[in-house]
């Protein structure tokens, strides 16, 4: 009988035989070699399926688990069911794994228990393709290493890379496999774990390389607009709120102008009651929103005890915000959320 695994790698690719070889090369070179590398085929017509099954006879860690077409959930899914390792990792076909990310990654779990996702920081590549909008994300993501600044931002966007983390395998037995909802099947993973209070967090390393290319799934596929974010994070947020007792009978503020109406809707389907709006634009400040009040922030100075709701998307607007919000004695997380 063949002995387990460490660490079960998922790779599931369509059509992806220009970038495919490097990949599994990446994985190959691992310094820990205890793992096995699940080639999740989902339907290729291309020479991905011939260049997966050279890697399989040459070396047996490899396997080429060929599927019909039925998309990313559907493959990983099947690959947690066939996974043998007690950690599953998570890598995709056009991106490179530095030698070392496994054995740092499954390190930093074995070192924290309290962990249940440890993901780590990436870099865009080649550098050509790495736009300053591209840029500005990958400083945010990797500015989110400990738990609780993954947890701080989990209402923002996805705090963790999804080809770069390392989870496990009880993850799934506590929150489900991953889900076909027409979104961001990671993002609702993370907002699962956050649900379940699993911990979630970062190795504090380049350890992974991810490929910037418009071909890339999240850049054309409409699960990954930004609008199916919002439509996900919705209902975690109403019913992180709704369980929140420290903020029974506080006043509920919405600051933003676009997103914030989006926000605010959704809120209130939810159940909960705002107060009003707030924005820095003097221009907007004494007109009304959805029916309530457009306040300046000084409405925070006279309501004491207010709970505020951010959801901005100009850059930079966040950090203005925080400033703002602490000048005024204000705390994250106790007085102030950001979810946007």
């Amino acid at each position: 009988m063949k002995r387990s695994p460490l660490v079960s790698v998922l790779l599931p690719f369509r059509d992806e035989e220009a970038f495919l070889d490097a990949a599994l090369g990446s994985l190959a070179r691992q310094s820990l070699a205890d793992v096995e590398v699940l080639c999740l085929d989902d339907g290729s017509r291309d020479a991905s399926a011939h260049i997966v099954r050279r890697w399989s006879r040459r070396d047996p860690r490899f396997r080429w688990i060929p599927l019909e077409p039925g998309g990313i959930v559907h493959a990983l899914n099947v690959g947690i069911a066939l996974a043998r390792g007690p950690f599953l990792a998570r890598a995709d076909a056009d991106d490179i794994s530095h030698p070392r990310r496994l054995e740092r990654q499954v390190k930093f779990l074995q070192e924290h228990p309290d962990i249940g996702v440890a993901g780590c920081l990436v870099r865009g590549f080649p550098a050509s393709a790495v736009r300053e909008g591209y840029r500005h994300y990958l400083r945010w993501l990797n500015s989110l290493v400990d738990p609780s600044e993954i947890c701080r931002e989990i209402f923002v966007e996805s705090p963790l890379a999804h080809p770069t983390v390392l989870i496990r395998g009880e993850v799934f037995q506590r929150v489900g496999l991953y889900r076909d909802l027409n979104g961001p099947e990671d993002y609702d993973l993370w907002l699962r774990c956050f649900e379940a209070g699993i911990g979630m967090a970062k190795v504090p390393e380049i350890l992974y390389f991810w490929r910037e290319r418009p071909e890339r799934l999240s850049r054309r596929d409409p699960r990954y607009h930004r609008s199916r974010f919002w439509e996900l994070k919705i209902p975690y947020l109403v019913s992180y709120l709704h369980g929140r007792e420290d903020l029974r009978g506080r006043p509920l503020f919405v600051w933003g102008h676009r997103l914030a109406g989006r926000l605010a809707r959704g809120l209130m389907a939810g159940g909960h009651s705002i107060k009003g709006f707030i924005n820095i634009n003097p221009a907007k400040v004494g007109g009304t929103r959805l029916g309530l009040p457009i306040h300046s922030p000084e409405i925070l100075r006279e309501r004491p005890g207010a709970f505020v709701i951010c959801a901005v998307s100009t850059r930079g607007a966040r950090e203005e915000i925080r400033l703002l919000c602490r000048h005024m004695g204000l705390l994250e997380g106790r007085d102030f959320l950001m979810a946007g």
